[in-house]
This record gives C-alpha cells, sequence and structure tokens, in this order.
C-alpha cells in the first residue's frame, strides 16, 4: 500500500515539474517596432503603425504563432517598420510567477 502511494506523490510531482517547465517555454513574446522611415523626419502615428499591422493580417489582442510572426514581421519590414525590442508578455510573466509561487 505504501508503494502505491509512493507513486502517486512521485506522480504528481513530475507531473508539477513538467507543468512549470512546459510554462516556461510557452512564454510569450511582445515585439516593439520602430519607424525606420521617417517620412519627411517625422516619425509616423500610433494609427499608421495599427494601419500597417491590420493590413499585413495581425489583428489587435490576438496570439500570433510563430509562423504567423515572421510573416508579419517580413511584412512589417516593407511598411518601413522594424523590431526595435523584443520582451516577455508582462501577464506570461505574472502567470509563471503566480503558478510557481503557488507550488
Amino acid at each position: 500500500m505504501a508503494l502505491v502511494a509512493l507513486r502517486r506523490v512521485i506522480a504528481a510531482a513530475t507531473l508539477c515539474a513538467a507543468t512549470l517547465a512546459g510554462a516556461n517555454a510557452a512564454l510569450a513574446d511582445v515585439s516593439v517596432y520602430r519607424d525606420v522611415l521617417r517620412p519627411n523626419g517625422q516619425e509616423r502615428t500610433q494609427a499608421q503603425k495599427d494601419a500597417d499591422f491590420a493590413a499585413c493580417g495581425y489583428m489587435k489582442g490576438t496570439y500570433v504563432n510563430d509562423y504567423w510572426a515572421d510573416r508579419i514581421d517580413h511584412c512589417m519590414r516593407a511598411h518601413g517598420w522594424a523590431i526595435r525590442s523584443v520582451r516577455p508578455d508582462p501577464y506570461e510573466l505574472r502567470r509563471l510567477r503566480y503558478l510557481r509561487d503557488r507550488y
């Protein structure tokens, strides 16, 4: 009986470790774009950036997988935008911190 209980504890611990490791691998990133064209020496507005995102197939507030992220990045470069930085999504960081502290 003790052996069955030990196996259950080991299985539960393995499942928790695998879940937390998988959550870290699924961490979402936020790409920040900068204007490289600067028509007439002035940066374009956020509305123009949003319009270019829409033209590239991105819908605001949606998740983008790696395949679509590459396509959107290529399209945004054609519209005169380049990636300034890539940072972790704050929501995902809070979620991972919550999971880590909870288990």
